[in-house]
Formats: structure tokens, sequence, C-alpha cells
């Protein structure tokens, strides 16, 4: 690996179709970390790793959340990162610091991913009517794209059974 970019498209290669990390993407991703401390994306995606390897342990989810933080403390303006760390503090059931990070992200760049993750987030937080409000009002093309309203969809269907 000559650079970051190349270890992220080689990281990227590595990763399955069907979302399962390998033990042998877990070594490409560390030794691209090692060579590449600096690299806000591969922070990024070493956390995205360790949150589909186990989500069983605490060790486990400490990492997750150091990775993702750590990614933002090298790129303050990492949308990925910060709306997955969001994703991983609802999943944890921090649910304010979740917001705050999805927040951020739909700042930095608005997303149907980040949309649906706070929009989850809100409604969990009992305030369903003024996100869906601004949702609409601030973030209209995204609100409108079909594969966001599936999320939502979906994520409406999980409060429900949560």
């Amino acid at each position: 690996m000559n650079s970051p970019a190349e270890a992220i498209v080689q990281v990227w290669e590595a990763w399955p179709v069907d979302g399962e990390a390998s033990p042998e993407l877990d070594s490409v991703m560390r030794a691209a970390i090692e060579q590449f401390p600096e690299c806000s994306m591969l922070w990024t995606m070493l956390g995205e790793l360790v949150e589909n390897v186990d989500l069983g342990s605490w060790s486990d989810s400490l990492e997750v959340e150091e990775c993702f933080k750590k990614a933002l403390t090298l790129n303050p303006k990492c949308a990925r990162a910060a709306c997955d760390l969001g994703y991983w503090l609802d999943i944890v059931d921090r649910l304010e610091e979740a917001r705050g990070y999805l927040e951020l992200s739909l700042d930095l760049a608005p997303s149907g991913d980040a949309l649906a993750g706070w929009l989850r987030v809100m409604a969990q937080l009992g305030k369903a009517d003024e996100a869906a409000e601004r949702a609409r009002r601030d973030f209209a093309a995204v609100f409108e794209e079909p594969e966001v309203q599936h999320q939502i969809i979906e994520n409406a269907e999980h409060l429900w059974h949560d």
C-alpha cells in the first residue's frame, strides 16, 4: 500500500458482499491503519468492521466508538463517521449523544442514512413530530427519496417492536 487511497481500495475490495467480516479482512484493515494512522476513512471503516464482527462484548463496543471518534478527530467534517457513530450510540441506547452525531452528519452532508437514523432517534426521544417537520423543511430533497422513505418506514416498524 503506497497511499491511504490505495489502502482504502484494498480494504474495500476485501470487504465481503454479504457484510460478514473475515479474519483476513481484519488483518488487512489493521495493517492499513498501522501504515496510515492519520487517515480518517480507514478509522471509519475499522469502526464499521468491528461493529459488524461482534456486538456482544463491551471491549468491542468501546473500540467501535473509539474508531469513529478517532475518525472525527482526524477529520471533523467526516459525515460518514458522524452518521456511523450516531447509529452506534442508538444501538447502545445513548440517544441524546446519537442525536448530536446524526445532526452533525446531516449538517455536514445530508444523506438518507443520517436522516432515517435521526428520525428514529428523535421518535425514541418523543420528538417525532418536531423531527418530521424539520425533515420536511430542511431536508426536503433527501426526505422525498424513495430509499429514505423505505428506511423511515422500517425504522418506524422497529420502534413499535423494540
